[in-house]
């Protein structure tokens, strides 16, 4: 039995996979800019949601890419 590779589904994985990277980009940026506003806390609240949805993505996609 020959498997052969779906050209469809690879262009997807491909994209999840850019996408995936995309976010572990942000994620490690905003991971980076944090300490800076930490003292503001009209930021830091902000900035702390969007990193526990990143982490929560990332966990999420991780399995998938594996």
């Amino acid at each position: 039995m020959v498997l052969r590779r779906d050209p469809l589904l690879q262009g997807r994985n491909s994209l999840v996979r850019r996408r995936h990277s995309l976010v572990r980009s942000l994620h490690s940026l905003v991971w980076r800019l944090h300490p800076l506003v930490q003292g503001c806390n009209s930021l830091d609240r902000p900035i702390t949601t969007l990193l526990q949805w990143l982490n929560g993505f990332l966990h999420l996609w991780n399995p998938l890419l594996s």
